[in-house]
């Protein structure tokens, strides 16, 4: 949870820099955007079920990471602002889905004495690991720019991807995905 925590927060607060400064869209249009985001991010949420059941809880976990990373990949090869506006969007549609399933299988495993408590260390985490990855981002950005940054968030979600479905086979005692 810890690495997709920090692939969330390391470019969604700097998306807007990034579709105005380097892809040169004006203020009103990514208003829009962002709205269409929203409105695409609540249709793709409510869809997540649905993958989690066709695909397993952990594996629909995995899909959705795998489906960010590429989204962000993507992104990162684009100068064209039409196409770069539909990956951003494929990327918020991808981004949040996992998060059900994360809290889902997190307090499915944890007694129901304790799961307050998990819930709220989950959050007090969270929220440090999204300052730390928010700030470093940043000055990564400010360094080197969008795209090789973008890389390596997709690869960083990737990386959370694949650690996340070893990790909870491994807990499982079943083969690694």
């Amino acid at each position: 949870m810890a690495l997709w925590t920090a692939v969330l927060a390391s470019f969604t607060p700097f998306a807007n820099v990034y579709l105005s400064r380097d892809l040169h869209i004006s203020l009103s249009k990514i208003g829009l955007i962002f709205s269409a985001a929203q409105a695409i991010q609540l249709c793709v949420g409510l869809l997540t079920p649905l993958i989690f059941r066709r695909l397993g809880l952990v594996n629909g976990i995995v899909a959705t990471q795998v489906a960010t990373a590429a989204g962000l990949g993507c992104l990162a090869g684009t100068h064209d602002a039409r196409l770069a506006v539909a990956l951003y969007l494929s990327f918020s549609a991808t981004q949040w889905m996992s998060s059900p399933g994360l809290y889902n299988l997190l307090m499915s495993r944890v007694p129901d004495a304790e799961r307050s408590t998990a819930s709220a260390m989950t959050m007090f985490c969270n929220a440090l690991l999204q300052s730390c990855a928010t700030a470093g981002a940043g000055m990564l950005f400010a360094q080197f720019g969008y795209p090789r940054v973008l890389v390596g968030i997709a690869a960083l979600a990737l990386t959370a991807a694949l650690f996340f479905g070893t990790l909870v086979a491994r807990a499982d005692g079943r083969a690694a995905l």
